[in-house]
């Protein structure tokens, strides 16, 4: 074999693995084991091993197709050990990502086999790998950046904003049409054959069809599951504003009978002082501070439905013996819904209230501060926890859903995303828990 030939079958293994490794870490780059250096460093390593190899091989004695067939399968499996090893997420969700790339290099694979095979067979006997490597080349060219498209726009978006147990089973789509391609395309001798390149357009199809159809299913009633709880949020802080206005009317009323009766309370009060009766008096002094309607917690902030919610929660919390220390400065019609804020508060403060009651300890408290600062809302909620904690590929779990990632989390950080800010949970000492938001006032 020639210079000329051996490099191309350079530029043929590099063309069957590189832009598809590339697309089957895309999606995990956050998710890496190790640092994207390390992780190049070694898969620099093992395709210059894989080619020096193939190189080798094939210079010193011919090689026929099932013996590049097993050459070939060998190190597919040893690169999809390295990934699935360097990447710490779900295997399933992985093996999604994989078997979707797969499919899409072996439509491209498989193309250019059969331009090869039944075109140029003369041509390719004498220069092997030669016209495989321009037509796998051109087919990257124009398919590659839509690929990648696809895969960043829908398949990526989707697995991050899905975190249930549809991954178990979903990679069965793709598996499937694999393997029915696989299976009707096995027979190499007929590669130059047009049912062999039907029928790996049809399996290459149909599986993108399905994930795609699917993935804007789920897309839409992950959609509708949060439009509902912005719907029940709302009718959530219109019941805290009326119990509120109940409770403010009700101690308006008192505070009404109270100063009716002042006039008699102080010529009571007058008339123990005049009589130098000290006992009597604080006595009767007593009597009336326990009658007295309790303070409630009117103005936490100007925001009405952050004020809602917030005086209903230190309210809760009274009543289960919870220690609140709330600090609040957000005005009216700063630039973000209602709505959205009624969803960031009642998902934490309901979340702090329900850990806090957990405690079996009488310092149980729940620490809000939130204010503007440098033009962005600041929201820092802190509460204790009785150290249970459900925390799972870099990210907390809920254990109200069986370790799924939970509805009220997913909101918070849907939300943070859609204002540009960003949404972080952190344990502090072991046993408090702390939700740091961002969220980016439009000017």
């Amino acid at each position: 074999m020639n210079m000329f030939d051996k490099t191309m079958a350079i530029f043929y293994i590099l063309l069957y693995i590189v832009p598809f490794s590339v697309l089957r870490y895309y999606p995990f780059l956050d998710k890496l084991r190790l640092p994207l250096k390390n992780v190049v460093t070694i898969y620099t390593t093992l395709i210059t091993l894989e080619t020096g190899f193939f190189v080798y091989i094939i210079g010193n004695r011919s090689i026929n197709n099932m013996e590049l067939q097993i050459y070939r399968i060998s190190w597919v499996i040893v690169f999809a050990i390295y990934s699935f090893s360097v990447i710490n997420e779900r295997f399933f969700k992985q093996f999604f990502f994989y078997l979707i790339v797969t499919i899409y290099g072996s439509f491209v694979s498989g193309t250019a086999h059969f331009i090869e095979a039944h075109f140029f067979q003369a041509f390719a006997a004498k220069h092997p790998y030669t016209v495989s490597t321009a037509a796998m080349l051109i087919q990257i060219i124009f398919t590659f950046p839509l690929m990648l498209t696809l895969i960043k726009k829908y398949f990526k978006r989707f697995a991050d904003s899905v975190e249930t147990d549809i991954w178990r089973f979903i990679w069965l789509i793709p598996f499937m049409f694999y393997g029915i391609g696989f299976i009707f395309t096995a027979n190499l001798s007929s590669v130059g054959n047009w049912r062999y390149i039907t029928v790996r357009y049809m399996a290459c199809a149909g599986a993108f069809t399905i994930c795609y159809v699917l993935i804007k299913t789920l897309k839409h009633l992950g959609e509708n599951a949060v439009l509902q709880e912005k719907v029940n949020f709302i009718n959530q802080q219109l019941l805290l504003q009326k119990r509120q206005y109940e409770v403010l009317t009700s101690n308006i009323e008192e505070t009404r009978k109270v100063r009716h009766d002042l006039r008699h309370h102080l010529l009571i009060v007058r008339n123990y002082l005049e009589e130098d009766n000290k006992i009597e008096l604080l006595k009767y002094l007593e009597e009336q501070r326990k009658v007295l309607p309790v303070d409630i917690e009117e103005t936490i902030c100007e925001n009405t439905a952050v004020n809602v919610l917030a005086c209903y929660y230190i309210g809760l919390a009274k009543e289960k013996g919870v220690q609140t220390d709330f600090k609040i400065s957000i005005g009216t019609d700063i630039g973000i819904l209602d709505s959205d804020l009624s969803i960031i508060f009642g998902n934490c403060l309901e979340n702090a209230l329900e850990a806090c009651e957990k405690v079996k300890s009488s310092d149980a408290l729940i620490r809000v501060r939130a204010g503007i600062k440098m033009g962005d809302l600041v929201i820092v909620i802190g509460n204790n926890f009785d150290g249970q904690i459900l925390y799972d590929n870099k990210e907390f779990r809920s254990i109200k859903r069986n370790g799924d990632r939970g509805i009220g989390i997913s909101s918070i950080q849907a939300l943070s995303e859609k204002y540009g800010g960003k949404a972080n949970f952190e344990v502090i000492k072991e046993n408090f828990f702390k939700v740091s938001i961002v969220l980016i006032i439009p000017k």
